[in-house]
Order: structure tokens, then sequence, then C-alpha cells
């Protein structure tokens, strides 16, 4: 049995992806052409897309439960940047002819997994059949009290810059997936594997550094990429120590042995964690956010006056120098 038709398109609805929508009142059962969304008093709504392709940002072969929950997060990563809590979502779902019901079924299942963790839920949507890639487009809405929405524009020069987690993780998953990286590592290649397929959004890092961070972003691109639009946004200068910057454990076996390098991990991206900037004053009540969160949060340089430039140093004060600035869309 193929995959239904277009004229199957509200029984598709309403078996897979109307009782993802069940629970919510904004969604009016996917049964009308749009949805309402209200708006607590003195806040302000915050919207987020991304569009995933196949071969393009997952492989053909990713796991259809992988894929659903990476195709949310990376929008729930989005919202984290800018401190706001989750709310609602839509999915646009453009599905190849050849896909099979257990497939849609299995990716409902990791959508239905990552929206009861994070507290989201669906709202509408489109469906559509077609002869190319399978391609996610999905947007994101989330809330936040008014005027505390943390921006890449508020660094200053002074402030420390953190990042939460470790950088490298899912640059290496997909390294593993295309040509078997780490061999017979299986418990290292595996941890990197799920950084690359199931990233964790760090949205309640991003509510409870409302108070503190300045600016913030997430690094989906990369760290080189995503400080440099911090630097740019802020006009503002940085300093990163490339020893303070944390990376997973085992990786510095593969550096030694020439499989990679700081280039890659600095620049390669799919890590969504945050990196943000706050005064040093802070530091103290930034640090007791990790045991609170049991997430890991280091300082990894210094923001400097303007114009926008980054400056990596490495053992002895070496100044390192990247090849790439990151992942490119384009």
């Amino acid at each position: 049995m193929g995959f239904p038709k277009p004229s199957n398109e509200i029984d598709l609805i309403e078996k897979y992806f109307a009782p993802l929508a069940s629970s919510s009142d904004s969604s009016l059962g996917l049964l009308d052409d749009a949805a309402l969304i209200k708006v607590p008093k003195k806040h302000e709504l915050v919207v987020t897309k991304d569009v995933l392709v196949e071969e393009i940002h997952f492989l053909a072969n990713d796991p259809p439960k992988s894929l659903a929950w990476k195709a949310l997060a990376v929008n729930l990563s989005d919202l984290a940047s800018m401190g706001a809590k989750p709310a609602y979502y839509t999915l646009g779902f453009a599905i190849p002819n050849h896909i099979k019901p257990d497939w849609i079924e299995l990716f409902v299942k990791g959508l239905n997994e990552i929206q009861n963790k994070f507290e989201i839920l669906l709202i509408g949507g489109d469906t559509i059949v077609t002869n190319g890639p399978i391609t996610i487009s999905v947007t994101a809405f989330g809330q936040i009290p008014e005027s505390m929405a943390m921006k890449r524009s508020g660094a200053s020069a002074g402030e420390t810059i953190y990042m939460s987690g470790c950088i490298g993780g899912g640059y290496l998953g997909l390294r593993h997936l295309q040509e078997n990286l780490f061999g017979l590592n299986n418990k290292f290649s595996d941890f990197c594997v799920e950084r690359y397929q199931r990233p964790f959004p760090r949205v309640a890092l991003g509510m409870a550094l409302r108070d503190f961070a300045t600016s913030a972003t997430d690094i989906s691109d990369g760290l080189v990429a995503d400080l440099a639009n911090i630097c740019r946004t802020s006009s503002v200068s940085a300093t990163i120590y490339a020893d303070d910057v944390p990376l997973p454990n085992g990786v510095k076996q593969l550096i030694q042995n020439g499989c990679v390098n700081l280039n890659d991990l600095f620049s390669g991206g799919d890590d969504y964690e945050l990196l943000f900037t706050a005064p040093a004053s802070y530091d103290s009540r930034i640090k007791s956010l990790e045991s609170k969160l049991d997430v890991k949060i280091s300082s990894i340089g210094k923001i400097g006056s303007g114009p926008a430039n980054l400056t990596f140093f490495g053992k002895g004060g070496k100044i390192l120098d990247f090849d790439s600035m990151g992942y490119s869309h384009f």
C-alpha cells in the first residue's frame, strides 16, 4: 500500500495529526483553515521557522521518530535563545509517494514525544504529496513577558561569553553516519549520533537567563558563525580561549589521530547549545543554574569593543585561524 492520495488529506490529518492537537483549543481540532492564538496580557509572541530538506539537513535513512524530534527541536532551540516559553507549532509536510503509513506513524510518535516533553501543541499546517525529497517546515510560537526577549544585539564590551553543554557532537555524529568515523567505539559514536539526530533544546535555560543575559543565540551553524552574528549585530569584538570551549569526551583522541580538527568542531554546526553574554557580576548566579537545570555552563571568552571581529587563542596564546565560518544555507 502506497501513501494516501491527495484526496485523502482529510483522512490523513484525522488519523495521524489531529491527536497531536487534541489538547489545544487554539487548533480548533484542525477542522478550520486557520488557528486562533491568544497571547497572555503583557506578553509578546515569539515566532520562528525552520525548513528541513532530505539530504540537505538530514540523511535519507535517518529514523522517522528522530527526524520528527529534530524538526521540532531546532525550532524550540530558536525560542530558547530568546528566552521564550514554547506554546504552539504548525507543520508543513511534503511527503514523497514512496513513504508508507508505518513511516508516518513513527514520525507522529516522534512529534508526540517531543511536544509532550516541552509542552508545546500542534495547531495547524499543511500536507502534500511530492515527487521530490521529504521536506518538513515547522513554525513555532513562544510567549515571553514584554521587553524580556534576549536578542543578538545587546552585547557590550567587558562582558563574559558563556555557552551551555559542549560543541562538536552533532558534527561528529553526522560524520560517523557518513564515514563510520569512530570504528568500534560504540559508546562515543552513539552519543554523537544522538546529538546529531536528537538535539536537546535548552528551553529551561533560556527562560532562566532572561534576567542575566544581554545577548543570546543558539549554536546551530557552528560556534564561529553564530558568535560572529552576535558581534556583527552588537557591533562588538570577541576573544575566545579555545581550551575553555567544552568538547565531547573522547574527541581529543580523534584530534590526535588526525580525524578532525578544531576548525571542524568550532564550525561544524548542529550543536543547538545556547551562546550568550552577561556582565561578570552575574557569574555566580549563572553558574548556579548548572545544578538547578542539570546543564554545564562554561565561560569561554570576553566581549571587546568594536568593530565586529573574532579572535581565537589556542595553547600558548597562539592565534587560531579557521578556514570555515560555519554551515552555509546557500
